[in-house]
């Protein structure tokens, strides 16, 4: 059994201190603990040829529905799905399987019927590094929301003229226990909840990790090059402990820390509160909306209450998260393509101790949920 860095030595008032600064705890340590350890088991492998054990709240679409002549990308994806049945290593279908996978698509009439057409909205949410600036930038280019657009007094120029938002209202990176009770800065105030159908986006958890290594935005956690990420401290590690786990923070706001046991409980407690949720939502994989664009797209789309531009379909080349310093070296597509269809890639950083960490902790029933295998 790994041993818990957040050892009692380390704690006079709660607080956890060494060189990479302090976090302090305002809930239960132990009780934190035991629920974090609550939820082990024994993890059997997900084999994702057969997934006819779905829940009928899944949506499988097929890989696709008509010829492919947009792009020579598209017969990029073909070839890296091909290269799944010839190779372990590197294939779309090896690792996510040939459908895509939407949960929330019941939730899509309650959404029509119970919000005017003019003000219908679509906004993006999801975990730092999932997809949210791709998604919103693929619905502006490729959704036509008639409605919205021919809403009487709304000029280019207002926020949602186009039935788009950027994030949801609460901000997108941030908890949906926070719907309803807070406003992110950059959102409009005039902006009914109820009138936004959020989709939320969710990614491998493997690949997530690896990424917030490359990217970590507000997240805080002792890591170096030599080994991240990094669930189990090893001898690369010089500010946890060998053998201890590693502790995890996020920094919503300059006020609003959240302290984790490791890596693996924040992406387990984000998602699991989201499906927990009853009002209309969907909940899609970023490697569909990656490697399965146009259909991901097109069912947002129409969810919202919406229809695909009628012209050939509007890829992102570039990476979606711009120039700014915090996305420097972001993937671009074909990047992108290539990188999220690699098993070996997927685990790249991992110790074996981390693996296994991994296997014992992240939630099965997400994992089984959305196709994900246990490493």
């Amino acid at each position: 059994m790994f041993e818990v860095a957040l050892v009692y030595r380390l704690f006079s008032n709660d607080l956890f201190q060494d060189n990479f600064g302090i976090i302090s705890f305002g809930h239960d340590v132990k009780s934190s603990l035991l629920n974090h350890g609550g939820n082990k088991h024994i993890y059997e492998s997900i084999t994702l040829r057969d997934r006819g054990d779905l829940p009928s709240t899944v949506k499988k679409v097929s890989k696709r529905s008509e010829p492919i002549s947009e792009n020579d990308e598209d017969r990029f994806i073909d070839t890296l799905e091909n290269n799944s049945e010839q190779n372990n290593d590197y294939g779309i279908v090896n690792l996510y399987g040939s459908d895509v996978i939407i949960h929330g698509l019941e939730t899509c009439k309650n959404f029509y019927d119970t919000v005017k057409g003019e003000d219908r909205l679509i906004a993006p949410s999801g975990m730092f590094n999932t997809g949210t600036n791709l998604m919103e930038q693929l619905l502006t280019k490729n959704c036509y929301m008639k409605d919205r657009r021919n809403k009487k007094n709304m000029f280019i120029w207002s926020t949602g003229a186009t039935g788009i938002l950027k994030q949801v209202p609460w901000g997108k990176h941030n908890p949906i226990s926070w719907r309803k009770n807070h406003t992110a800065k950059e959102a409009s105030t005039t902006i009914k909840y109820e009138q936004v159908l959020p989709v939320f986006i969710i990614k491998d958890p493997y690949t997530w990790m690896g990424s917030l290594c490359r990217h970590h935005y507000s997240a805080l956690w002792p890591h170096n090059v030599k080994h991240c990420p990094n669930l189990i401290a090893n001898h690369n590690d010089l500010r946890v402990r060998n053998g201890q786990t590693v502790p995890f923070r996020i920094k919503y706001t300059n006020t609003i820390k959240y302290n984790y046991v490791s890596m693996v409980q924040p992406w387990n407690e984000w998602y699991r509160d989201v499906l927990k949720t009853n009002f209309p939502r969907l909940i899609i994989r970023f490697e569909d909306l990656l490697f399965h664009t146009k259909e991901i797209v097109q069912q947002i789309c129409e969810c919202g209450g919406g229809k695909l531009i009628n012209k050939p379909f509007q890829y992102i080349e570039d990476s979606a998260k711009g120039q700014q310093k915090a996305h420097n070296g972001a993937n671009g597509r074909l990047s992108a393509l290539t990188r999220y269809s690699n098993h070996s890639l997927r685990i790249h950083g991992f110790s074996q101790d981390d693996l296994d960490y991994a296997s014992n902790y992240l939630d099965i029933d997400l994992m089984r949920k959305f196709g994900y295998n246990v490493e």
